[in-house]
């Protein structure tokens, strides 16, 4: 997954981030989130016509979101954490 590769590659250390590692896990998940939402609007439009189809509503996929998106989270965290020792 790219997202790991960024997480565990070493950068050129720079003096706002010396130890070198990507710095921001949340920008990680923030961007791959936001391009799957991106994605998923786009094929939905091309399949439906429309983006949404009010089948069902957010609420209905708000705690599996959530928990996916926390999980990843904590994922790339602990590979930044991980890759500093």
């Amino acid at each position: 997954m790219l997202s790991q590769l960024i997480m565990t590659t070493k950068f050129t250390p720079t003096p706002l981030n010396p130890d070198g590692l990507f710095p921001s896990a949340t920008f990680c998940v923030f961007s791959n989130r936001f391009l799957a939402v991106l994605l998923a609007m786009f094929l939905t439009r091309m399949k439906h016509g429309k983006v949404t189809t009010g089948v069902a509503g957010m609420a209905s996929f708000a705690p599996c979101s959530l928990s996916n998106t926390v999980s990843s989270w904590a994922q790339y965290a602990s590979l930044k954490v991980s890759e500093a020792k």
